[in-house]
């Protein structure tokens, strides 16, 4: 499993975190951001703002010194809820595609928006995607977005993705 989440997450560092009333979004160096809801970290959540300022990351952690608070990339990107069972089997996956396949399989997609030059993907685990929206080609501003019903893709006039998208390498997005 670590070798996978390794792809997944090789060269990516946070360079922003941003606080919203309810949400923390650690903000990649490629444009992304993974956005996880702030009562998942309590001890974030009662922090101060002048202490929730102070980060510092490297390639693999997200280090909150003043709050004594540490997050891994590779964190960001998998599913807490996925089954012991699932995880295992994520284990012995052969390539990152089946990898992927088991580590998106409890999620499912809310909702997708065009919002300026990002395309914010929310999960039903409460986490949100952004990504540029030029990953998706030439889209027309205020691009509708259409979930399947079954959570796993998200279409509109002229083109598809799906969940997996928000968790390939970025060489492979391009």
């Amino acid at each position: 499993m670590d070798e996978f989440l390794q792809k997944i997450t090789k060269g990516l560092t946070v360079v922003d975190v941003v606080f919203t009333n309810d949400k923390i979004q650690f903000h990649l160096n490629d444009g992304r951001y993974i956005a996880c809801p702030l009562s998942w970290f309590p001890y974030m959540a009662n922090a101060d703002k002048a202490k929730r300022a102070y980060f510092e990351a490297d390639d693999f952690t997200i280090a909150f010194p003043k709050i004594d608070e540490y997050f891994s990339i590779r964190g960001l990107f998998y599913h807490s809820d996925t089954h012991k069972a699932d995880m295992d089997a994520a284990r012995k996956s052969k390539n990152l595609q089946a990898f992927i396949a088991i580590l998106t399989a409890p999620l499912a997609i809310t909702n997708a928006v065009q919002e300026g030059e990002k395309i914010i993907v929310q999960i039903n685990d409460g986490r949100e995607f952004a990504f540029p929206a030029q990953w998706l080609g030439n889209l027309p501003a205020h691009t509708h977005f259409q979930v399947v019903p079954d959570g796993k893709s998200v279409t509109w006039d002229g083109g598809k993705f799906d969940l997996s998208f928000l968790f390939l390498p970025v060489k492979q997005v391009e």
